[in-house]
């Protein structure tokens, strides 16, 4: 994005997409950090601890112009069901266990 912004392609011509798959799962992967450490880089995706703050103001611009889908993964009592039969269907026909893995 930074790139996008130097070239000047982040004025608002231009959109830019992401498609996040892992936010659900960020405290898995940064057992590491604590929750709230993860929510800021979660809201502040373009912010760098290690970054001069002048790249941080251009990186903050230029997510202006990106766009980030994400998928809400529902939390009903029939999605919770169907998770469990596509796991039991899974190992009893194909012999693969998804164990903790999402489906």
């Amino acid at each position: 994005m930074l790139l996008a912004h130097g070239l000047g392609f982040t004025t608002g011509e231009y959109a830019f997409f992401n498609i996040d798959l892992f936010s659900e799962y960020v405290t898995f992967l940064n057992l590491h950090q604590t929750p709230l450490i993860i929510q800021q880089q979660l809201s502040r995706p373009w912010y760098r601890m290690d970054a001069p703050e002048e790249e941080n103001l251009r990186a903050r611009e230029a997510y202006r112009a990106l766009m980030t889908v994400t998928i809400r993964k529902p939390k009903s009592r029939a999605y919770q069901e169907f998770t469990e039969e596509v796991k039991r269907r899974a190992l009893h026909d194909y012999g693969y266990d998804y164990s903790r893995e999402e489906v």
